[in-house]
């Protein structure tokens, strides 16, 4: 059973589920690559067998270029995996759907890129016509096969916990799934189910207060167990109580899918988790893709440490100032609300002569008298958020991202500005697009406030590496010509 972090005792909407741990299980995220390095290596070897089959049928005794026709399967097969990567060929949903048609397409562009590039250098004479042709039927005829048997094959990996499922909290808006449905069914199906909750009927007085200690639970759960999306068996005629959970939910930055509840499999839930993906409805998706995160940290790791190594003799001069000016810590910690609403602590150099980090945070206003003689001067240039540094290399924040706010604050503004839950599904950043297009310092009224969030929900959106770049080089100009740092 869950136990509510909002009171004592057991959640009365938890399902108790049993799991048998395989520890050699893979996580699902691992099926695209395995799948994508067998069809690669196929793809790599048809030129070099085409030319082996043509030349051993047409002209036994020419002997073909062995070496030539594996370097162009390799590069037919990098452009190959160029274009399947950046159209999500091999997720995990797209492996279990039979998909031919297009990566087929993508393997006849290009072959016709090499064509192309053969002709324009003037290189053609090189292969054999013959021998090409039977390479690129060897290759759509390897493609058609393993597109063919990957359903199937990933069917089986989930059967025998070869492959773990994706890691799912399930919500039902009904009576409790069947308890006698083994673990391994709803494996098969995808899905390694961490927690199991029920919605609180409509009818029932206590409603938003029960839909509240289960939402709490449900992004408690969904943190401790790394969950990676929500799936919620729903009714449509339920439809405000469900608006109202996704709205709580908002906070978690994973895929929520709505699978619809039919007149057919109502009385069987079981057979709504056994419907395709594909007829899910799908709520809300994370922002970045994997390679988009691995893309961002490693501009920040890289860009931190080497930041951290070069003004370590100009940071230990700001602490030494620090320190000569008034009494008190060099560091300034303070709990922040980050990725995905969990919170963590960020390190500054203290500018105040008070420590705030309570349930209630003043802001930094103009003319604050709380503020030491160097520590305006520090918050003038913003150095004093070069500690944050640390917090970036540790994974607590990006370089670039929406600026964390206090827990106070957040929980002051979260109900009063819409999609502010949003801004909690890219890492907080030291610097931000709502900082370098005016919006920092002081929010004074609700009103400022959604001017921020409104462009840190437009980065969100549309994040890019050359996003990033951009606001870093913003950012520069902005320290150099300081507005509203007080």
């Amino acid at each position: 059973m869950a136990v509510s972090p909002l009171g004592p005792g057991p959640t009365p909407d938890a399902v108790g589920l049993q799991y048998r741990d395989n520890r050699f299980s893979l996580p699902s995220t691992a099926a695209g690559p395995i799948f994508a390095v067998v069809e690669l290596l196929v793809l790599s070897l048809a030129p070099y067998l085409g030319s082996l089959i043509y030349h051993a049928i047409a002209v036994p005794s020419y002997d073909p270029p062995d070496q030539l026709m594996i370097t162009v399967g390799v590069a037919m097969s990098g452009l190959y995996l160029l274009l399947s990567h950046s159209r999500g060929s091999f997720d995990i949903d797209e492996l279990r759907s039979v998909s031919v048609s297009k990566p087929v397409v993508r393997w006849c562009l290009v072959f016709m890129f090499f064509a192309l590039a053969s002709f324009s250098f003037k290189i053609g004479d090189m292969f054999s016509r013959g021998a090409t042709m039977t390479g690129f039927l060897i290759g759509t005829a390897a493609i058609v096969g393993l597109r063919w048997a990957a359903p199937f094959t990933v069917d089986m990996a989930f059967r025998y916990r070869l492959i773990e499922g994706r890691r799912t909290i399930l919500l039902s808006d009904g009576s409790p799934l069947p308890m006698s449905i083994p673990v391994g069914d709803l494996m098969r199906t995808g899905f390694s189910v961490q927690g199991w909750f029920i919605l609180p009927s409509n009818t029932v007085p206590d409603a938003l207060s029960r839909l509240d200690r289960l939402s709490a639970d449900v992004v408690r759960l969904a943190r401790e167990r790394r969950v990676e999306e929500i799936v919620l068996v729903a009714d449509a005629f339920r439809e405000p109580l469900i608006g109202d959970l996704i709205d709580r939910l908002r906070v978690l930055p994973l895929r929520i899918r709505v699978l619809p509840r039919t007149p057919e499999t109502g009385a069987r839930d079981h057979q709504v988790l056994r419907q395709p993906v594909t007829s899910a409805l799908v709520v809300q998706t994370p922002p970045f893709t994997r390679a988009e995160r691995l893309a961002k940290r490693a501009l920040d790791v890289t860009a931190a440490l080497g930041l951290l190594l070069v003004l370590s003799p100009f940071l230990v001069a700001i602490a030494i100032m620090i320190r000569l000016d008034s009494r008190g810590p060099v560091l300034f910690r303070q709990t922040r609300v980050g990725y995905g609403g969990s919170p963590f602590m960020i390190f500054k150099f203290r500018s105040m002569y008070t420590t705030d980090n309570g349930p209630v945070v003043k802001q930094a206003e103009r003319g604050d008298v709380r503020i030491t003689r160097v520590g305006r001067f520090l918050r003038e240039k913003s150095l004093d958020e070069l500690p944050q540094l640390i917090n970036v290399v540790l994974g607590d924040m990006s370089l670039v991202g929406p600026r964390p706010h206090a827990v106070a604050h957040d929980r002051h503004y979260e109900p009063r500005v819409a999609g502010y839950a949003w801004r909690h599904h890219a890492l907080p950043g030291i610097t931000g697009w709502a900082q370098v297009m005016g919006h920092r310092g002081e929010t004074p009224t609700t009103a400022s406030m959604e001017a921020r969030v409104a462009h840190d929900l437009w980065y969100i959106r549309n994040w890019s590496f050359w996003l990033d770049l951009k606001i870093l080089l913003m950012t520069v100009r902005a320290v150099l010509k300081p507005t509203n740092a007080y």
